[in-house]
Protein backbone atom coordinates (compact mmCIF):
# COMPACT_ATOMS: atom_id res chain seq x y z
CA UNK A 1 0.00 0.00 0.00
CA UNK A 2 1.31 3.42 -1.03
CA UNK A 3 1.91 5.76 1.89
CA UNK A 4 0.08 9.09 1.58
CA UNK A 5 2.11 12.25 2.16
CA UNK A 6 0.95 15.69 3.22
CA UNK A 7 0.27 18.50 0.75
CA UNK A 8 2.98 20.52 2.47
CA UNK A 9 5.57 17.80 1.89
CA UNK A 10 4.44 17.34 -1.72
CA UNK A 11 4.79 21.08 -2.37
CA UNK A 12 8.26 20.98 -0.82
CA UNK A 13 9.32 18.15 -3.17
CA UNK A 14 8.08 20.05 -6.23
CA UNK A 15 9.81 23.27 -5.12
CA UNK A 16 13.15 21.54 -4.48
CA UNK A 17 13.04 19.76 -7.84
CA UNK A 18 12.18 22.93 -9.75
CA UNK A 19 15.10 24.66 -8.01
CA UNK A 20 17.48 22.12 -9.54
CA UNK A 21 17.53 19.35 -6.94
CA UNK A 22 17.99 15.74 -7.96
CA UNK A 23 15.32 13.20 -7.04
CA UNK A 24 17.79 11.07 -5.08
CA UNK A 25 19.02 14.07 -3.06
CA UNK A 26 15.48 15.30 -2.36
CA UNK A 27 14.44 11.85 -1.12
CA UNK A 28 17.41 11.73 1.22
CA UNK A 29 16.95 15.28 2.52
CA UNK A 30 13.21 14.82 3.22
CA UNK A 31 13.55 11.24 4.50
CA UNK A 32 11.20 9.76 1.92
CA UNK A 33 11.64 7.10 -0.76
CA UNK A 34 12.87 8.02 -4.20
CA UNK A 35 9.80 6.35 -5.70
CA UNK A 36 7.67 8.72 -3.63
CA UNK A 37 9.47 11.72 -5.13
CA UNK A 38 8.98 10.33 -8.64
CA UNK A 39 5.23 9.81 -8.04
CA UNK A 40 4.86 13.36 -6.76
CA UNK A 41 6.55 14.73 -9.86
CA UNK A 42 4.36 12.60 -12.13
CA UNK A 43 1.23 13.67 -10.25
CA UNK A 44 2.14 17.33 -10.75
CA UNK A 45 2.94 16.91 -14.44
CA UNK A 46 6.63 17.69 -14.03
CA UNK A 47 8.87 16.13 -16.68
CA UNK A 48 11.81 14.26 -15.15
CA UNK A 49 14.46 15.32 -17.63
CA UNK A 50 17.14 15.83 -15.00
CA UNK A 51 18.14 18.69 -12.74
CA UNK A 52 18.18 22.30 -13.84
CA UNK A 53 21.64 23.22 -15.14
CA UNK A 54 23.40 25.29 -12.51
CA UNK A 55 25.70 28.16 -13.36
CA UNK A 56 29.35 27.15 -13.43
CA UNK A 57 31.74 28.59 -10.88
CA UNK A 58 34.92 30.29 -12.19
CA UNK A 59 36.92 27.23 -11.03
CA UNK A 60 34.65 24.86 -12.97
CA UNK A 61 34.88 27.03 -16.07
CA UNK A 62 38.67 26.94 -15.84
CA UNK A 63 38.57 23.17 -15.34
CA UNK A 64 36.39 22.61 -18.42
CA UNK A 65 38.55 24.89 -20.57
CA UNK A 66 41.77 23.17 -19.51
CA UNK A 67 40.28 19.71 -20.06
CA UNK A 68 39.00 20.71 -23.51
CA UNK A 69 42.53 21.96 -24.30
CA UNK A 70 43.87 18.47 -23.66
CA UNK A 71 44.96 18.41 -19.99
CA UNK A 72 44.38 15.12 -18.21
CA UNK A 73 41.68 14.56 -15.60
CA UNK A 74 44.40 13.32 -13.23
CA UNK A 75 46.31 16.61 -13.43
CA UNK A 76 43.13 18.69 -12.99
CA UNK A 77 42.05 16.56 -10.03
CA UNK A 78 45.39 17.30 -8.35
CA UNK A 79 45.17 21.05 -9.05
CA UNK A 80 41.57 21.41 -7.87
CA UNK A 81 41.78 18.99 -4.95
CA UNK A 82 39.03 16.65 -6.17
CA UNK A 83 38.83 13.12 -7.58
CA UNK A 84 39.34 12.17 -11.22
CA UNK A 85 35.75 10.86 -11.24
CA UNK A 86 34.43 14.28 -10.17
CA UNK A 87 36.47 16.06 -12.86
CA UNK A 88 35.04 13.83 -15.56
CA UNK A 89 31.53 14.23 -14.15
CA UNK A 90 31.74 18.04 -14.19
CA UNK A 91 33.17 18.37 -17.70
CA UNK A 92 30.78 15.79 -19.13
CA UNK A 93 27.76 17.49 -17.52
CA UNK A 94 28.78 20.72 -19.21
CA UNK A 95 29.06 19.39 -22.73
CA UNK A 96 32.81 18.79 -22.90
CA UNK A 97 33.75 15.64 -24.82
CA UNK A 98 35.52 13.09 -22.64
CA UNK A 99 39.00 12.29 -23.96
CA UNK A 100 39.79 8.59 -24.54
CA UNK A 101 41.88 7.19 -21.71
CA UNK A 102 45.58 7.26 -22.55
CA UNK A 103 45.10 10.01 -25.19
CA UNK A 104 44.67 13.06 -22.95
CA UNK A 105 47.33 15.19 -24.60
CA UNK A 106 47.27 18.92 -24.07
CA UNK A 107 47.63 20.89 -27.29
CA UNK A 108 50.10 23.76 -26.92
CA UNK A 109 50.10 26.94 -28.97
CA UNK A 110 53.10 28.10 -30.99
CA UNK A 111 53.75 30.82 -28.37
CA UNK A 112 53.74 28.23 -25.55
CA UNK A 113 56.19 26.02 -27.43
CA UNK A 114 58.45 29.02 -28.03
CA UNK A 115 58.28 29.75 -24.29
CA UNK A 116 59.41 26.19 -23.59
CA UNK A 117 62.31 26.61 -25.99
CA UNK A 118 63.49 29.90 -24.51
CA UNK A 119 63.21 28.66 -20.92
CA UNK A 120 65.15 25.53 -21.87
CA UNK A 121 67.91 27.59 -23.50
CA UNK A 122 68.10 29.72 -20.36
CA UNK A 123 68.70 26.60 -18.27
CA UNK A 124 65.26 26.15 -16.66
CA UNK A 125 64.40 22.63 -15.57
CA UNK A 126 61.44 20.79 -17.06
CA UNK A 127 59.71 20.95 -13.66
CA UNK A 128 60.02 24.77 -13.68
CA UNK A 129 58.67 24.96 -17.23
CA UNK A 130 55.80 22.63 -16.29
CA UNK A 131 54.79 24.86 -13.35
CA UNK A 132 54.93 27.96 -15.57
CA UNK A 133 52.63 26.37 -18.18
CA UNK A 134 50.42 24.56 -15.63
CA UNK A 135 51.16 21.05 -16.87
CA UNK A 136 53.35 18.08 -15.94
CA UNK A 137 57.09 17.47 -16.39
CA UNK A 138 56.32 14.36 -18.47
CA UNK A 139 54.22 16.46 -20.86
CA UNK A 140 56.99 19.06 -21.19
CA UNK A 141 59.53 16.31 -21.94
CA UNK A 142 57.26 14.89 -24.65
CA UNK A 143 56.63 18.26 -26.31
CA UNK A 144 60.36 19.12 -26.29
CA UNK A 145 61.16 15.83 -28.04
CA UNK A 146 58.37 16.25 -30.58
CA UNK A 147 59.63 19.73 -31.48
CA UNK A 148 63.32 18.83 -31.63
CA UNK A 149 64.24 20.93 -28.58
CA UNK A 150 67.17 19.46 -26.69
CA UNK A 151 66.78 19.31 -22.88
CA UNK A 152 69.04 21.75 -21.06
CA UNK A 153 71.29 19.05 -19.65
CA UNK A 154 72.37 18.22 -23.21
CA UNK A 155 73.05 21.87 -23.99
CA UNK A 156 75.32 22.33 -20.97
CA UNK A 157 79.11 22.27 -21.38
CA UNK A 158 80.54 18.77 -21.39
CA UNK A 159 83.94 17.17 -20.91
CA UNK A 160 86.93 19.52 -20.82
CA UNK A 161 84.61 22.49 -21.49
CA UNK A 162 82.83 21.93 -18.16
CA UNK A 163 83.88 24.11 -15.23
CA UNK A 164 84.44 21.07 -12.99
CA UNK A 165 86.63 19.20 -15.49
CA UNK A 166 89.50 17.37 -13.77
CA UNK A 167 91.12 15.57 -16.67
CA UNK A 168 88.50 12.87 -17.25
CA UNK A 169 90.52 10.06 -15.62
CA UNK A 170 90.67 9.00 -12.00
CA UNK A 171 91.01 5.94 -9.76
CA UNK A 172 87.82 4.50 -8.28
CA UNK A 173 87.41 3.26 -4.71
CA UNK A 174 87.84 -0.27 -6.06
CA UNK A 175 91.28 0.60 -7.42
CA UNK A 176 90.52 0.77 -11.16
CA UNK A 177 91.04 3.62 -13.60
CA UNK A 178 87.83 5.24 -14.77
CA UNK A 179 87.71 7.46 -17.86
CA UNK A 180 85.12 9.92 -19.17
CA UNK A 181 83.62 9.30 -22.61
CA UNK A 182 81.96 11.83 -24.88
CA UNK A 183 78.29 10.86 -25.50
CA UNK A 184 79.04 10.66 -29.24
CA UNK A 185 81.76 8.03 -28.75
CA UNK A 186 80.92 4.62 -30.34
CA UNK A 187 81.48 2.99 -26.95
CA UNK A 188 79.33 5.49 -25.03
CA UNK A 189 76.70 2.83 -24.33
CA UNK A 190 79.13 1.37 -21.77
CA UNK A 191 79.22 4.61 -19.74
CA UNK A 192 77.45 5.11 -16.44
CA UNK A 193 75.01 7.97 -15.84
CA UNK A 194 77.88 10.42 -15.21
CA UNK A 195 79.58 9.56 -18.49
CA UNK A 196 82.42 7.42 -17.08
CA UNK A 197 83.51 3.89 -18.00
CA UNK A 198 86.14 1.60 -16.45
CA UNK A 199 89.30 2.06 -18.52
CA UNK A 200 90.19 -1.65 -18.77
CA UNK A 201 86.75 -2.37 -20.22
CA UNK A 202 87.11 0.48 -22.68
CA UNK A 203 90.57 -0.72 -23.79
CA UNK A 204 89.19 -4.21 -24.45
CA UNK A 205 86.11 -2.84 -26.22
CA UNK A 206 88.28 -0.80 -28.59
CA UNK A 207 90.46 -3.84 -29.23
CA UNK A 208 87.39 -5.91 -30.15
CA UNK A 209 85.83 -3.05 -32.08
CA UNK A 210 82.52 -3.20 -30.21
CA UNK A 211 81.01 -2.35 -26.79
CA UNK A 212 81.23 -5.13 -24.21
CA UNK A 213 78.03 -6.75 -23.01
CA UNK A 214 76.98 -6.73 -19.37
CA UNK A 215 77.87 -10.45 -19.17
CA UNK A 216 81.48 -9.91 -20.26
CA UNK A 217 84.20 -9.09 -17.73
CA UNK A 218 87.82 -8.07 -18.28
CA UNK A 219 90.58 -9.76 -16.27
CA UNK A 220 94.03 -8.27 -15.51
CA UNK A 221 96.38 -11.15 -16.26
CA UNK A 222 99.23 -9.95 -14.00
CA UNK A 223 96.88 -8.94 -11.17
CA UNK A 224 97.69 -5.21 -11.48
CA UNK A 225 94.39 -3.33 -11.71
CA UNK A 226 96.10 -0.22 -13.05
CA UNK A 227 97.94 -1.99 -15.87
CA UNK A 228 95.49 -1.56 -18.71
CA UNK A 229 97.84 -2.42 -21.55
CA UNK A 230 95.98 -4.54 -24.13
CA UNK A 231 98.35 -7.50 -23.69
CA UNK A 232 97.51 -7.60 -19.95
CA UNK A 233 93.77 -7.83 -20.45
CA UNK A 234 91.61 -10.87 -21.03
CA UNK A 235 87.89 -10.86 -21.76
CA UNK A 236 85.78 -13.51 -20.05
CA UNK A 237 82.18 -14.55 -19.69
CA UNK A 238 80.75 -13.91 -16.24
CA UNK A 239 82.57 -12.95 -13.05
CA UNK A 240 86.13 -13.86 -12.11
CA UNK A 241 87.95 -13.89 -8.78
CA UNK A 242 89.34 -10.66 -7.32
CA UNK A 243 93.13 -10.28 -7.46
CA UNK A 244 93.74 -13.52 -9.35
CA UNK A 245 96.64 -13.80 -11.79
CA UNK A 246 96.30 -16.63 -14.28
CA UNK A 247 99.15 -18.69 -15.71
CA UNK A 248 99.61 -21.79 -17.80
CA UNK A 249 98.83 -24.91 -15.79
CA UNK A 250 101.60 -26.85 -17.53
CA UNK A 251 104.59 -24.50 -17.65
CA UNK A 252 103.57 -21.66 -15.33
CA UNK A 253 103.94 -18.99 -18.01
CA UNK A 254 101.95 -15.76 -17.55
CA UNK A 255 101.93 -15.31 -21.33
CA UNK A 256 98.25 -16.11 -21.67
CA UNK A 257 96.67 -15.00 -24.97
CA UNK A 258 93.10 -14.05 -25.62
CA UNK A 259 90.85 -16.47 -27.48
CA UNK A 260 87.43 -16.10 -29.04
CA UNK A 261 84.35 -16.56 -26.84
CA UNK A 262 82.42 -19.77 -27.39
Amino acid sequence: MTKKISQELEAKIVQLYQNGGRATHIAKDLNVGENTVQRVLDRNGIARSGPVQRKLTPQQISMCERYAAGESAKLLARDFGISVFTVRKIVKANGVEINPRGQQYRRFTADEIETMKQMTLQGSSQETIARALKTSQITISRVLRENGIEPNYILHARGEKHGSWKGGRHITQSGYYEIWLDPTDPMASMSNRTGYVLEHRLVMARKLGRPLTSHETVHHINGDKLDNSPENLQVRKGRHGNGEAYCCGDCGSRNIVQCELD
